[in-house]
């Protein structure tokens, strides 16, 4: 499916979200925050799949949840297919929920033990009143099981009666069931063995060319979102530093944090192999994230100005945007 950038499905603006930590003083007042997005801006357009990488506890998953209103935000816009849902009420958003559907990471804890497949998949469908309980019901929910890779004898069995690749099939059959336009899928392949991983992403993208489906695709593995991404966006303790056309990511990444994340990428062949460029220190807290650029405690570029200034977000090429003071260095690094 062509990527229509005169729809724009999803539409962020300065986006934020806080955790409550504790109160510092005897009353209650001036409370600390977790800071698990801290003003992120990124647009989705209809048909596209957009990666999302970082670290562990950088906000990827976070984003992805307030997003789709799983937790409400602190701060920012939320557009969906152009309507503002960022204070919309629950009740408000519940006939929305057929549009917009996510895919858990975890194909274990995700799927309820006391319920088949059926049931499972069929949920939501009797929930919005799509179809009553019944044969026709059935059928339906068999021809989706058949489009994720499952057969019709499964629409009986539990969870526990599957491998771990065939239940995130149950998952994604739960998630298509509804037709939505938009999905979120949060670390869909993290769980999932090296070989089953190959196979649930080309499910993926199958099911997005024929079902008109738009992907926000969440992972903390740069070589996996390569393959179904048309455009990937880095994020570092919160911030998104880098987003790019796929290929430009990989080419001629703009930002520090990306050309590193990158040359962790483990590849068999020796000619291409690149110099692992280790970052010192660990992941800042987000909780007292550092002053001006939040990557500078780890840069290898970083100046007094990366300590005072946060960096510009800008375009430096063609749909390439990057928050780097030094961006035109990153080609130097590891070599």
């Amino acid at each position: 499916m062509a990527i229509d950038k005169s729809k724009v499905v999803i539409e962020i603006n300065d986006l934020k979200k806080y955790f409550p930590v504790k109160s510092s003083s005897f009353f209650g007042k001036n409370k600390m925050w977790v800071k698990a997005n801290d003003g992120v801006s990124l647009k989705i357009y209809k048909g596209e799949t957009v990666g999302l990488v970082g670290e562990s506890g950088c906000g990827k998953s976070t984003l992805g949840r307030t997003i789709l209103k799983l937790l409400e935000p602190t701060d920012g816009q939320i557009l969906f297919n152009g309507n503002d849902i960022t204070h919309m009420k629950q009740r408000h958003i519940r006939p929305m929920r057929t549009d917009m559907q996510i895919i858990f990471q975890d194909p274990y804890s995700s799927l309820d033990p006391k319920m088949t497949v059926g049931q499972i998949i069929g949920e939501a469908l009797t929930e919005h009143n799509i179809y009553k309980k019944g044969q026709e019901l059935e059928d339906y929910i068999i021809s989706v099981m058949n489009k994720c890779g499952l057969d019709d004898y499964m629409i009986h069995r539990y969870p526990h009666q599957f491998s771990g690749g065939q239940r995130q099939r149950i998952g994604i059959a739960r998630s298509l069931a509804l037709n939505p336009d938009f999905i979120v899928c949060d670390e869909a392949v993290s769980a999932l063995d090296v070989s089953i991983q190959s196979q649930v992403l080309n499910l993926l993208m199958d099911l997005k060319d024929d079902n008109d489906l738009t992907y926000l695709f969440i992972s903390h593995d740069l070589s996996v979102v390569k393959h179904i991404s048309d455009r990937i966006g880095v994020m570092y303790l919160g911030d998104l530093v880098e987003l790019a056309p796929s290929n430009d990511i990989y080419v001629d990444p703009k930002h520090p944090y990306t050309k590193a994340l990158l040359s962790a990428i483990p590849t068999s062949d020796v000619e291409k192999q690149k110099k692992r460029i280790i970052l010192p220190g660990g992941i800042p807290s987000n909780v007292f994230p550092p002053s001006g650029c939040k990557f500078h405690t780890r840069c290898p570029l970083a100046t007094e100005k990366c300590k005072q200034e946060v960096p510009e977000w800008r375009e430096v090429a063609e749909d390439h945007f990057v928050s780097c003071h030094f961006y035109e260095k990153t080609k130097t690094m590891g070599n």
